[in-house]
């Protein structure tokens, strides 16, 4: 493109008068201001393509990964926040159960309960 550009104003120099120098000047500055243009429409597209292009892909990996996820068995942060919530039931339960039967009898021992942490901070993930 830019020996394009030489050709012409050479072959523009060559065929003007010393006047009109300024003529083909003028006209080759219009000429790359619109070239200009078009490039910069180009690159918009192509960073407007790219986005979707890279949204498109983070798509199917998630899909791939979440269905060799399901395939191999391993546990949704869902199924373990269940497993959680049913523990923290049953032990609430157990619990209840164990003070409501030992005011009288004195004889078993008091029941150790832990607090519930989040996953993160058993998995070290932020």
């Amino acid at each position: 493109m830019l020996d394009d550009m030489r050709k012409y104003v050479r072959a523009g120099a060559e065929a003007l008068a010393p006047g009109r120098s300024d003529d083909l000047a003028a006209a080759l500055v219009s000429r790359a201001q619109a070239m200009a243009e078009q490039m910069s429409l180009v690159a918009g597209t192509l960073r407007e393509w790219s986005a979707e292009a890279r949204a498109s892909l983070l798509r199917e990996v998630k899909d791939i990964v979440g269905r060799q996820i399901r395939e191999m068995g391993v546990a949704t942060k869902a199924d373990l926040d269940g497993l959680r919530r049913r523990v923290e039931r049953l032990e609430e339960r157990q619990e209840g159960r164990r003070t409501g039967g030992a005011r009288g009898s004195g004889s078993r021992a008091k029941v150790r309960t832990t607090k519930s942490r989040s996953t993160k901070s058993r998995t070290g993930s932020s």
